[in-house]
């Protein structure tokens, strides 16, 4: 699966020198590293969640970051694995990524991504005493 994300992200890379990319190619990007079993995953994909946002707010029409570059970004914080460092920011990116829904005016997080964000902090978070100083 890791050389999954890697093949997906060099292929994205080929089709943004081309001027080719879109939302389906970035989200399917984005789920590629977050089924990827590397400790940095969640950075990978919060990289080009953010990449997606830089695209569309200098006018790129074709790509748009919906709730589904989200719920996938979180999915990749929720389920990343490796030591307390990897966790701990892939708890931050998530913490940040859920922020940005709400923020959002034109996105309302769903049911899923709820789902995820609790996941996110039952996997991330440390002992019993950290995951209820989250809350």
């Amino acid at each position: 699966k890791d050389g999954a994300a890697v093949r997906a992200q060099e292929l994205l890379d080929q089709m943004d020198s081309k001027g080719l990319v879109d939302t389906i190619a970035f989200n399917a990007t984005i789920s590629a590293w977050a089924k990827s079993k590397k400790p940095d995953k969640a950075e990978k994909a919060h990289s080009l969640l953010q990449k997606m946002a830089d695209l569309h707010n200098t006018g790129d029409s074709n790509v748009t970051v919906d709730i589904v570059s989200y719920n996938t970004v979180l999915n990749a914080c929720a389920f990343t694995r490796g030591g307390a460092e990897d966790k701990k920011k892939a708890l931050l990116i998530a913490e940040d990524t859920f922020r940005r829904i709400q923020e959002s005016k034109d996105l309302a997080p769903q049911e899923l991504t709820y789902a995820t964000m609790m996941k996110a902090y039952t996997n991330l978070a440390g002992n019993r005493e950290d995951k209820i100083d989250m809350i």
